[in-house]
């Protein structure tokens, strides 16, 4: 993900993971890099423990770190389940404002199975039935570059489960 991201993982970089959680996506993969400073972003601690790593507290729409201040933002799947627009309007240009490079994944449109709630055509509106499920962001993978923050990112869609799942990557190099 660094080298797709235009970056070299041997310099000494700062990151930020917005969605950290327990740090199993992204920042438990560079244990012992101490190259990296690694930060993670959450509205909750879950306690991850690692020297190279710092948590900060809060949501991604008020970032407090200067512009341009990380060389590499990351999250994933977490942007399509942001409400309301508003708030993601908000998230997309923080991650641009505070990060020279940044990779963002989303489930793509085109798949069948959302990959947190395993909810079976995901996309589609109740029609006049509630659903049990968390609220979810049914964007194309083009409208994502709509967003402020991400007008001048790029789109790759890639399958990590063929046929079933779909992933969107938007990035933008540094």
């Amino acid at each position: 993900m660094l080298q797709s991201a235009g970056i070299n993982p041997k310099q000494e970089l700062r990151i930020l993971e917005i969605g950290c959680g327990n740090g199993q996506d992204f920042i438990s993969h560079f244990r012992g890099m101490s190259q990296l400073k690694l930060f993670g972003m959450d509205i909750d601690d879950y306690g991850i423990q690692q020297p190279n790593f710092s948590f900060v507290h809060g949501d991604a729409t008020n970032i407090p770190f200067p512009d341009g201040y990380f060389d590499l933002v990351v999250s994933i799947g977490v942007l399509e389940h942001i409400e309301p627009i508003s708030r993601l309007l908000e998230m997309t240009r923080e991650i641009e404002r505070v990060g020279k490079a940044y990779s963002v994944v989303v489930p793509s449109i085109a798949t069948r199975l959302e990959p947190h709630t395993m909810v079976w055509r995901w996309q589609l509106k109740p029609w006049g039935r509630k659903r049990a499920v968390p609220a979810l962001n049914y964007f194309s993978d083009e409208a994502w570059l709509q967003f402020d923050g991400f007008r001048s990112a790029s789109i790759k869609t890639f399958a990590y489960l063929p046929v079933l799942i779909k992933n969107t990557l938007i990035f933008k190099r540094a």
